[in-house]
């Protein structure tokens, strides 16, 4: 914690969890695992992130919402958002409610099993399930990453 503003890196990753992925607005970038580390000096906050896939054409206006949100906060006078590229971003970084909300937006994290189905707002059907509803046309999520299928 910051003894002059009172501001702590738990204060920062609360408001962090508030910034939406431009691509996906449902779910934020702390919930895509995309914050790798805050600092705070004073009323200077730095705050690291890790893009979900290097050439991500979102990345400025990740970092420019970013510092926005960090910087109305009450006792910062500075904003520093880095991308780094010392951390790797990989699917299991994705949050529970990431995942819950990248399902309920029609996206298949990698790794997780599950393809959606897009009638009746029916998400989370297992592979074997997709096999047995008909032929699908794989998707990739706005360009993050992300892999979905919907069925046709």
């Amino acid at each position: 914690m910051s003894a002059a503003t009172g501001v702590t890196s738990d204060d920062v990753r609360a408001v962090l969890d508030t910034v939406p992925d431009p691509e996906m607005p449902p779910v934020s970038v702390a919930e895509l695992g995309m914050v790798t580390d805050v600092r705070v000096h004073g009323d200077r906050v730095e705050v690291d992130l890790v893009p979900t896939y290097s050439g991500c054409p979102a990345t400025a206006v990740i970092r420019e919402e970013t510092a926005r949100a960090v910087q109305g906060m009450d006792g910062v006078g500075s904003v520093e958002v880095r991308f780094v590229n010392t951390v790797v971003w990989e699917p299991e970084r994705i949050t529970a409610p990431g995942r819950r909300k990248l399902a309920e937006f029609g996206i298949a994290p990698p790794g997780s099993g599950q393809a959606l189905l897009q009638i009746g707002r029916r998400p989370g059907l297992r592979l074997a399930e997709v096999a047995q509803a008909g032929p699908a046309q794989p998707q990739r999520g706005a360009g993050r990453g992300l892999s979905a299928v919907r069925l046709a």
